[in-house]
């Protein structure tokens, strides 16, 4: 067995890196520096050196809040050149691949206050600051839909929840909100500012348990076309800020700028289509800060 995962110096790349350690040598973990997937025929050309049984597709050009209102045209050209050129690579390459599984963001879904199930990935347009990342990275539902209709190519994907954890960015200009808190609890002393109101909620998943069901999904036959990967649970950024205070013994200034965006006001993602098909997170918000915030502190100090 042969597996191929893409973008895997990225977030969650690393983590599956770390499960698998010596145990496996199915894995082989390629980066940008590798292959540049925005181009066609490297993404051929990584295929037919490599020749694997099975793709776990995580590059992407990703960012938080910030990054996207200031870059849209970049997070939709990059992101769409490397969908169009994996199914183009899967399709025309000799050699031929048995499974490919890709993850795609959980803002593409439609811009709403309702719990988020797979079948309403269509029903409305996504929040407008990441729209045209999210509108890129969900084409690969449609060519994943295409290809295995009119080719049998046989493709997933997967949508994880608000994903944070080890090897995160916590770069503040780019990162997404946990990671970027928690450098802020570490970085300061005396005041710490965030964006929006705190009101916001979001289901957020550890990224260990996330790297697990995707090796586990990869290994074995699941039937879906299309997955959440979620805790199905809510929780304001203002109780998250409150865990980190608990686990920083943080007793400075908290400060909230409405000036800033807040994003989406509620996203949280159904998982009763994980669950019944036995998939389960082992790993709670409080346990799953504790470990982000340890991790930071190991290798940001």
């Amino acid at each position: 067995m042969r597996i191929l995962v893409t973008g895997s110096s990225g977030f969650i790349g690393n983590n599956i890196k770390d499960i698998i350690g010596q145990s496996s040598n199915d894995f082989i973990f390629v980066t940008s520096k590798d292959y540049n997937l925005e181009l066609q025929d490297e993404f051929y050309s990584m295929i037919n050196d490599i020749k694997p049984n099975k793709i776990i597709h995580l590059a992407a050009y990703s960012g938080g809040i910030k990054a996207n209102r200031d870059f849209p045209a970049d997070f939709y050209h990059r992101n769409l050149y490397m969908i169009n050129n994996l199914f183009l690579a899967l399709l025309k390459s000799k050699h031929k691949v048995e499974k490919t599984l890709i993850t795609i963001g959980g803002c593409s879904y439609p811009d709403t206050s309702d719990i988020l199930f797979e079948d309403n990935i269509w029903n409305g347009f996504p929040q407008i600051d990441s729209a045209p990342y999210s509108l890129a990275k969900k084409t690969a539902i449609i060519a994943s839909y295409a290809f295995k209709k009119q080719y049998n190519i046989n493709s997933q994907v997967v949508i994880p929840a608000n994903v944070y954890g080890k090897y995160d960015n916590f770069d503040l200009d780019t990162s997404h909100v946990i990671p970027a808190l928690v450098k802020k609890f570490i970085d300061n002393k005396n005041i710490i500012k965030i964006w929006g109101d705190g009101n916001p909620v979001r289901d957020f998943i550890y990224s260990e348990d996330l790297a697990k069901i995707l090796i586990k999904i990869i290994y074995n036959d699941y039937n879906f076309d299309l997955l959440n990967i979620s805790s199905g649970k809510g929780v304001s950024i203002k109780n998250v800020v409150k865990s980190l205070i608990q686990i920083t013994n943080y007793n400075g200034k908290i400060e909230y700028d409405k000036s800033k965006p807040s994003g989406q006001s509620v996203k949280i993602f159904s998982n009763k289509e994980m669950l019944k098909l036995d998939l389960k997170l082992e790993t709670d918000l409080f346990e799953g800060l504790k470990k982000t915030v340890i991790w930071f502190q190991k290798n940001y100090s």
